[in-house]
């Protein structure tokens, strides 16, 4: 899930969340950032032996969204190509910027927005309702079907 854009790993996540409560799935990863969300339990293997065995809080759902509102203090060409790549739309002058970010990205989202915090005045994000959720998650999902069936 790396390598996909946002829109497609949103869509890998809610693929992964369908089969959730049936399957178990294993996801090898070096990145721990990326699948810490993704996971309630974690083996670390060291020269093929486990070195740790634990249990992870599983809070964040797999197929949950989150609405977001990044506010930034002036224009900034790399900010809005970095937003720009999660489907942000400027709801603002390029000030302002709303969008969606799948629950299991948000370590990596708050990432990105790392690297701008000098320019950041306000973020906020907000667990959307189941309701809301599904009509959301439907109608990107159709979106994100129609541009692959379209290149």
């Amino acid at each position: 899930a790396a390598n996909l854009d946002p829109e497609a790993r949103k869509i890998f996540f809610e693929l992964l969340a369908e089969r959730q409560a049936t399957a178990t799935m294993l996801i090898s990863s070096h990145r721990l950032n990326e699948v810490a969300a993704l996971v309630n339990r974690v083996l670390e293997l060291d020269m093929g032996k486990v070195v740790l065995d634990d249990r992870v809080a599983d809070d964040v759902s797999l197929s949950g969204l989150l609405d977001c509102r990044v506010e930034v203090k002036r224009r900034e060409p790399a900010f809005i190509k970095a937003i720009g790549a999660w489907n942000f739309r400027d709801a603002g002058g390029g000030l302002i910027w709303e969008g969606t970010v799948a629950g299991p990205d948000r370590l990596r989202f708050l990432g990105m927005l790392s690297r701008y915090v000098a320019l950041t005045t306000h973020i906020s994000l907000t667990e959307i309702e189941a309701g809301a959720e599904q009509e959301t998650k439907q109608g990107e999902r159709q979106e994100w079907v129609r541009r692959v069936a379209g290149s």
